[in-house]
């Protein structure tokens, strides 16, 4: 029998924002442009997968998601590639110039990359639960990002550990609470727990932003 990984569970509730102070779904823009890990129902189409799982509306997921990568190679029919477990998925806004035409979804350049073009194929993965690693990036980091944060990621205790290292003052003024594993911790507590974890121990992370 394979032994699961221990994994930790860490909530964090941000505060309202002050006037004048950043958005604190900011802090969380380098964690989610390098990505994380969550769980699904996998062997469903992209587009199953985003909007009926993950709850992003149709009309968001055609007009703003313009660019979609599966395992490094570009979509042109989220409707039509399929998901599997173990799958990573990059999701990004309009990218300017050129090189934004040619990964555009279904674009009229799209035949220039044809070469990191996905194609599906009918064996891409069995129905089931599974993981999938997500990357968001540009505008999406900040109008997604909130919604999988409190759904809830999945990392490495290493790389939150050095994460929560980097961040400055503020980002701990604005942490209304923490829970460590259901129990009140403060940040002292939280890093010193992560640091000392195994380096193969994961990190399940819930952050909410009251408004």
């Amino acid at each position: 029998m394979v032994k699961e990984n221990r994994s930790t569970s860490i909530n964090l509730v941000f505060a309202p924002r002050r006037p004048g102070d950043p958005d604190p779904i900011r802090w969380f823009f380098p964690l989610l442009q390098q990505g994380f890990t969550i769980r699904a129902r996998v062997g469903f189409s992209i587009r199953e997968l985003l909007c009926e799982q993950f709850g992003i509306r149709p009309d968001y997921l055609s007009g703003r998601i313009t660019t979609i990568f599966l395992n490094s190679r570009a979509i042109d029919d989220p409707a039509s590639s399929r998901i599997a477990a173990g799958a990573t998925l990059a999701l990004s806004a309009a990218m300017p110039g050129l090189v934004g035409a040619t990964m555009r979804c279904g674009g009229y350049y799209s035949a220039m990359r044809s070469d990191i073009t996905h194609h599906d194929f009918a064996g891409d993965g069995a129905q089931g639960n599974g993981e999938i690693r997500v990357k968001l990036f540009n505008l999406l980091m900040a109008e997604l990002g909130p919604g999988f944060l409190a759904r809830g990621i999945r990392l490495p205790a290493p790389d939150l550990a050095e994460f929560l290292a980097a961040q400055p003052q503020g980002f701990w003024e604005g942490c209304r609470s923490i829970l460590l594993e259901g129990r009140t911790a403060d940040p002292g507590l939280l890093e010193e727990s992560l640091r000392s974890a195994p380096a193969d121990e994961s990190v399940a992370l819930r952050v909410l932003f009251e408004e």
